[in-house]
């Protein structure tokens, strides 16, 4: 409730400038409704969340404030899924007054207010990339009864690599021996491996010389002699922040051996954290197209033209994992990914 309260407040004095504007005109600026309980946008096709916000608050970051203020109903962890003819409430009538004097607070200074975040709930089914294959601290050797396929709620028996012991209640993520990703520029060299995860697993009990574990989430089917490491600490809301300026890179890899990406699909970008490139970040995707004037090969000129967004959910030093937010064709392998074009 208080960070609804907060993003309020934030849309409110977003507005103000352009809500004087329609005092002196009485009239709303085009675009925009003006309804008994406050001012309204409707979708247009195409539209989203990003665009709006970029479009009457002069900044694209405070779409996760529009999103909050409309309570917007989402079948997907998609914020932007909205559709034409959807009305989105800009402020509300009678809000916009002169704000009342704050208290003088003299033994505590007032909360800084939390900067907005976006929610990625699925956010443990994530991978990642790194230059050599993590250590594994365990391997699955069986299910406790038996299965074709280890899934949610089996128990599994557990054994941990040399001089490692495993806490009872520890938790580890579950995924497969990892894959060597190559370079897009460079079929022949690697980048890194990718690590999928397949699920979670909780050890429960360390038995006549046996450890034991609880499988609480499964994402993929899971194998015997699948590997165990300790969980990422990660949480689903990710504040957001800037993006590094003058960056590009491109996909490296996608979920499942996808080589063609579309909206609401995980990919993996070959910039990271040494890059400053950091969780809560957006980058664009571009297509790039080559125009000649006179058809000579000489005068040929590449113009780049962005098609879509990614949310970036996870970083290592060489590579990055992110959500594909908005796009408006299908993305690929070798696809170039760049700091948002001003």
């Amino acid at each position: 409730m208080i960070r609804r309260l907060l993003l309020h407040s934030l849309l409110i004095s977003l507005l103000l400038c352009s809500a004087a504007a329609m005092a002196d005109r009485h009239t709303p600026p085009p675009g925009v409704l003006e309804l008994e309980d406050g001012f309204y946008y409707v979708v247009q096709k195409g539209d989203t969340l990003w665009d709006v916000s970029a479009r009457f608050f002069n900044t694209a970051w405070y779409w996760p404030g529009l999103w909050a203020e409309n309570d917007i109903s989402i079948s997907s962890h998609n914020p932007h899924w909205i559709y034409p003819g959807q009305k989105l409430r800009l402020a509300l009538r009678g809000t916009i007054s002169e704000p009342e004097p704050l208290p003088i607070i003299t033994e505590k200074p007032l909360p800084e207010p939390e900067p907005p975040s976006y929610r990625f709930s699925p956010i443990h089914r994530v991978g990642f990339i790194t230059p050599e294959p993590v250590e594994p601290s365990a391997r699955i050797i069986a299910a406790t009864e038996s299965r074709d396929m280890i899934s949610t709620s089996d128990r599994v028996y557990i054994a941990p690599s040399a001089d490692r012991i495993l806490p009872i209640a520890g938790r580890y993520i579950i995924y497969a021996s990892p894959e060597k990703v190559r370079n897009p520029d460079n079929q022949r060299s690697y980048i890194g491996y990718l690590h999928y995860i397949s699920g979670l697993v909780d050890i429960t009990e360390h038995r006549n010389g046996l450890t034991i574990g609880h499988v609480s989430s499964a994402f993929r089917p899971i194998q015997e002699g699948d590997l165990l490491f300790p969980m990422p600490k990660r949480k689903p809301e990710i504040p957001l922040k800037p993006p590094v300026e003058g960056l590009e890179g491109k996909i490296i890899a996608g979920d499942l051996n996808q080589t063609m990406f579309a909206q609401e699909d995980i990919i993996y970008i070959n910039f990271g954290k040494k890059d400053g490139v950091m969780p809560g970040q957006t980058y664009y995707l571009i297509e790039e197209k080559e125009i000649s004037a006179t058809g000579l090969k000489k005068d040929r000129r590449t113009d780049r033209i962005p098609f879509g967004a990614v949310f970036i959910l996870d970083t290592r030093e060489t590579a990055s994992a992110a959500f594909v937010i908005d796009s408006r064709k299908n993305a690929s392998i070798g696809t170039l990914v760049t700091s948002p074009i001003h």
